[in-house]
């Protein structure tokens, strides 16, 4: 039995479309129209996961905690090619957080709370016990994050001195950015290929990017208290502010991608997802789907009452907006106990229907497509059809169902 079964972290492959999610599945996250989201991995009440990355080949890693303080309790967890968990490495310490790969040689780097307020960083090997631990530090405090570039160099950030520390190969440690005391939840960081540290400083509000060369930019003055972050290879940059996870284009403009839950750290996954770690240590998925952009809104009719035969005008009227992909024409349609009663195109939905069917509850699906039939919505609205005590028919609906 491994230790990801006897510790029992929930992974799970449930696709949350638009945050509806099944039940019993805690996923409080919700993404923006043209994303869809998925939970990869749930930690129990007495486990947390820290911190996550990608290593050199592509798998997902993290460090995972536990309430127990019991040193092996604790270890570095990762997720399988087929989706299911696995153990990294087991050391046999207190509580790892920040982690790291040091691309030059594969090997994991990670910091441990250690005695007092100082963390002590260390490296280990895939499969790697106590036995390999290598410690290259121990005079850091109450880190927050840590990255690599692809000369060997490590940044890391010490939010008690305020401070992002550069270690060189040779392990020489400077100050590469900051060095004012107490610096609250401090500075969050990620690197690009080109070595352009990326880093948040949550006390000013910004965004900042630093060259190989050491030239600090600001990159955006418009966050509150910027947390954790995350940089792709077309340079859009994800930002964690309070509840809600925001992209940074290179043009400068800011879109809300996810909200409803405060992610602590973020990873640009070699899938070109995005991987979000919530502090109710919740791994989510959140990859571009442009079949999300399609949505049907506002799928509503207006109650009727009429002769069993009605005349003209004597109909009852539906409507509904359809959002659809930039770009994209759209049809639909509305198909009552399985009979199509009205179609068109275009995404205003103007509809008349006779009511004519038999007394109960009736399924009045609303179906939209794109041109391209590549994309599909559904909606459900639900009729009540009641033949009066005056032999008229009487036509009422019942709140919206979801998809």
């Amino acid at each position: 039995m491994t230790r990801f079964m006897r510790t029992g972290l929930v992974v799970l492959s449930t696709v949350c479309s638009l945050a509806v999610c099944p039940p019993g599945l805690r996923a409080e996250l919700l993404v923006a129209p043209g994303y869809a989201l998925e939970v990869v991995a749930q930690a129990p009440p007495w486990l947390w996961i820290a911190d996550l990355t990608f290593s050199p080949a592509g798998r997902l890693v993290y460090s995972v905690g536990a309430a127990s303080r019991v040193p092996c309790d604790s270890y570095i967890g990762m997720i399988e090619d087929d989706g299911t968990p696995g153990v990294f490495a087991e050391p046999c310490i207190d509580n790892p957080i920040s982690v790291a790969f040091k691309e030059m040689t594969g090997e994991l780097l990670f910091f441990a709370e250690g005695a007092g307020y100082s963390d002590y960083l260390y490296s280990i090997p895939f499969g790697g016990t106590n036995a390999d631990l290598a410690l290259l530090a121990r005079t850091f405090v109450l880190n927050r994050d840590l990255v690599a570039d692809t000369q060997g160099n490590l940044f890391l950030a010490d939010i008690y001195r305020g401070a992002i520390f550069k270690i060189d190969p040779y392990s020489r440690v400077t100050i590469f950015a900051g060095g004012t005391s107490n610096q609250g939840d401090g500075f969050h960081l990620d690197i690009d290929a080109n070595d352009v540290l990326y880093f948040t400083d949550a006390v000013a509000g910004n965004v900042y990017t630093i060259t190989p060369g050491g030239q600090m930019s600001l990159l955006t003055a418009a966050f509150e208290a910027p947390n954790a972050i995350a940089v792709d290879p077309e340079h859009m940059v994800y930002v964690s502010d309070g509840l809600t996870v925001y992209t940074l284009s290179p043009a400068g403009e800011i879109a809300t991608l996810a909200t409803g839950e405060k992610v602590t750290a973020l990873a640009d996954g070699p899938d070109g997802a995005i991987y979000a770690l919530t502090i109710g240590s919740t791994i989510y998925r959140i990859v571009a789907d442009p079949c999300g952009a399609l949505a049907i809104e506002d799928f509503h009719g207006e109650p009727a009452r009429f002769n069993p035969l009605p005349l003209a005008g004597q109909r009852v009227h539906l409507a509904a907006t359809i959002l659809a992909p930039a770009d994209q024409p759209v049809s639909w349609s509305l198909v009552v106990n399985g009979q199509t009663v009205a179609a068109g195109t275009g995404p205003e939905v103007q509809a008349a229907w006779d009511g004519r069917i038999g007394e109960g509850v009736h399924d009045l699906v609303l179906t939209a497509t794109t041109q391209d039939g590549a994309c599909q919505a559904e909606k459900t609205l639900q009729a009540a059809i009641e033949w009066q005590d005056d032999c008229r028919l009487a036509v009422s609906f019942l709140p919206d169902v979801a998809p």
